[in-house]
């Protein structure tokens, strides 16, 4: 070989190989092969043509690496970026020394959906330009990633030109642009829709970020995860809700440019490539497929390329451990020793919950998301105390001198806290032996305290006494037992005809209540705690018929809740003079925008009715 062309900026190797065929004047495409390769069984490859070492080598002087050729005129740089790193050093030496049968499959475009384009493709305005810098017309890189329709730079339809981009007649054919017939008088309309053009520049961006770091497949992942659980379609343990993000991905893209894509998702398969992706799967994902997601999610694949290389996890909505222990007596109280933190989702709220379990014993959870590192002192609820907690009540509870509120303030709980589990510790020895003296001192204790209260109204501290006694010291108990626990009761039978009807009409009542309450919702269990006969309605409704007929008249379901908030905040709003909005009525009702939308049309005939009065 001779001479070889030049290489321009962004051009296919492809189409350079196609001007060398043309100047050398040589009558086939075999004899252009042994020129270029040595061999004429080489075949004419558009995107990621091998034997770049023989090529490179035979290039008078030398003057071109296989390094640049395969970097700056293939387009291998645009695949190589979620290619694992040992994956991508066997590519490398298959195009540097090998004959490529086994390329596309090792890059994972054989089975992956996503086709190539069927013709390669041009910019009118490129194409124009090139012919006025350079003279000629060149075949560019850019312009035949799988995909991309339109040009990044000058943001005007690609158009296809009658040459295959594989699975030509003649596997050693070049055709290069300049003997195209281009149409460059014809004014080009700018492309509007913004998807294409996104699709189109980070597409180029994949294919000149030469970078030696390999982007990390699960730091991509993670990254990718933050944005789904921003959208609130990441469940508090870490579980997408396909069910959600598969047709909202769908909607944002379309199915006519999805398709186009080979990236429809199927809404009722459990393991299309959006699946396989985010659950980790060891399959490489197509890099058009991660611009998509990117997309979706408002993300640039700049930041994601360069923020893979660094360690990403995702969004803690607790902040990220370790956090502080809030047991009041423990010596480490407020130092952030607590490496355990198990986050589940509230059944009320849908919001996080986390439950933090320390070395002491003390655990206590706290409902999310945390809005600064000060919630961190919060809790709201303790579910387990712990040994240095008790030890400490059992001290305190002791301590005459002390009120029960110094107590509390202490034990950095409420008075009722104190009482409750004093009461429980009671039932429990073991724990405090080293407290106590003897056994039998403690006995006596409990004594002196059941003769003090065993003749009082039935409580929880009597209840826990008696109970421990009797499993202690029953000969004792059973002589001291309170003056009216021998005395039968001569309770009469209940009369089930009087209770229902006294009890439906504390119903009707209760109900015309509650109905100009915005707040609350009439339930049964709301019903019963007021009137105090819950525990009836749970169990024992089927014997009060008239009861259970005005509970079906006046218990509300979500939906006649919702309305009923939104008359009553019309009602309000025309008692103020105020103009009816549909915002304004939603916004007092406290209705979420799912909800709104829902009830849209109901609200405005409402309005339109108060409106005319």
């Amino acid at each position: 070989m001779h001479f070889f062309p030049p290489l321009y900026p962004d051009e296919l190797l492809y189409s350079a190989l196609a001007r060398y065929h043309n100047y050398s004047g040589n009558e086939s495409f075999k004899k252009t092969m042994r020129d270029l390769f040595g061999c004429e069984t080489v075949c004419s490859v558009t995107d990621l043509p091998c034997n770049l070492d023989v090529l490179a080598s035979r290039i008078p002087g030398k003057v071109i690496s296989k390094e640049k050729l395969l970097y700056d005129h293939t387009l291998m740089p645009y695949y190589s970026h979620f290619i694992p790193s040992d994956r991508l050093e066997n590519i490398r030496e298959e195009m540097y020394f090998s004959n490529g049968r086994s390329i596309h499959m090792l890059v994972g475009l054989t089975a992956n959906g996503v086709k190539p384009p069927k013709n390669l493709r041009y910019c009118t305005v490129c194409a124009m330009n090139n012919r006025a810098q350079y003279g000629l017309a060149y075949w560019h890189r850019a312009h035949q990633i799988p995909g991309v329709i339109v040009c990044y730079k000058h943001k005007v339809n690609l158009r296809e030109a009658n040459v295959p981009y594989s699975q030509r007649r003649n596997k050693h054919e070049f055709v290069p642009l300049d003997t195209i017939t281009i149409n460059i008088n014809t004014e080009e309309v700018i492309v509007e829709n913004y998807l294409n053009l996104f699709i189109a520049q980070n597409s180029f961006y994949l294919l000149n970020y030469n970078s030696e770091k390999i982007v990390r497949k699960n730091n991509v992942r993670n990254i990718y995860l933050k944005e789904i659980q921003n959208i609130n379609m990441l469940s508090v343990k870490g579980r997408i809700k396909f069910y959600k993000l598969i047709p909202s991905f769908n909607n944002y893209y379309g199915r006519d440019l999805l398709t186009l894509m080979g990236s429809h998702v199927e809404e009722d398969k459990q393991h299309t490539w959006l699946h396989k992706f985010l659950r980790n799967s060891d399959e490489v994902i197509h890099p058009l497929r991660h611009i998509l997601l990117h997309g979706f999610l408002g993300q640039s694949i700049t930041s994601t390329i360069l923020e893979s290389n660094s360690s990403s996890t995702l969004v803690n909505p607790f902040f990220n451990g370790p956090w502080p222990c809030l047991n009041k007596v423990s010596r480490h109280f407020g130092e952030k020793v607590i490496t355990l933190c198990t986050i589940t989702r509230c059944s009320d709220t849908g919001k996080p919950v986390g439950t933090f379990t320390c070395e002491c014993g003390f655990v206590y959870s706290r409902r999310g998301p945390d809005t600064s590192e000060g919630a961190q002192m919060e809790f709201g609820r303790i579910k387990e105390f712990g040994d240095v907690w008790k030890n400490k009540l059992w001290v305190l509870w002791g301590d005459e001198k002390l009120s029960l509120r110094e107590k509390a303030r202490q034990l950095g709980v409420d008075p009722k806290t104190v009482k409750r589990q004093a009461n429980l510790l009671i039932t429990d020895t073991n724990i405090y032996n080293g407290t106590l003296k003897t056994l039998n001192g403690f006995i006596q204790t409990r004594r002196n305290e059941w003769i003090f209260i065993k003749n009082e109204q039935p409580s929880p501290l009597r209840k826990s006494l008696y109970n421990w006694l009797y499993k202690h010291d029953r000969n004792w108990l059973m002589q001291n037992k309170p003056n009216n626990m021998n005395q039968r009761s001569n309770k009469n039978r209940v009369d089930w005809n009087y209770r229902d009807e006294n009890m439906a009409m504390l119903v009707r009542e209760t109900a015309n209540q509650l109905i100009t309450i915005r707040q609350l919702r009439i339930t049964k269990a709301e019903i019963g705690r007021r009137i105090g006969y819950l525990s009836l309605i749970e169990k024992q409704l089927e014997k009060l018929p008239k009861t259970k007929r005005e509970l079906e008249k006046v218990v509300e379901t979500t939906e006649q809740f919702q309305i009923r908030r939104i008359d009553l905040s019309i009602e309000e709003l025309m008692r103020n003079n105020e103009i009816l909005k549909v915002w304004k009525i939603a916004k007092k009702a406290g209705l979420r925008t799912d909800v709104l939308n829902h009830l849209k049309d109901l609200i405005i005939k409402k309005i339109r009715l108060n409106s005319s009065i």
